[in-house]
């Protein structure tokens, strides 16, 4: 059982809009349980997304690096990637 539970739908208009916008376009399950997690604390979320969008879209590591040191770490730490 998580700490802190995320979100769960149907999620009201600005939640729901706001958690499309940290999905790809086009994508039709869920949003990733992260991402639930941290709009339970609105503020959090909003000083995160900047963070993300920087290091997914001008990260200096090759994508295949960065799905390799996620892995490792999700392994590690012994939880699931999602």
């Amino acid at each position: 059982m998580p700490r802190i539970e995320p979100l769960n739908p149907p999620y009201p208009a600005p939640i729901g809009q706001a958690l499309r916008r940290w999905m790809p376009p086009g994508v039709t399950h869920e949003p990733l349980t992260l991402f639930r997690t941290l709009h339970r604390n609105p503020e959090l979320t909003s000083r995160t997304f900047p963070l993300g969008a920087g290091l997914l879209g001008h990260g200096l590591l090759p994508t295949i690096d960065r799905e390799i040191v996620i892995a490792r770490v999700t392994a590690r730490s012994g939880c699931a990637y999602e």
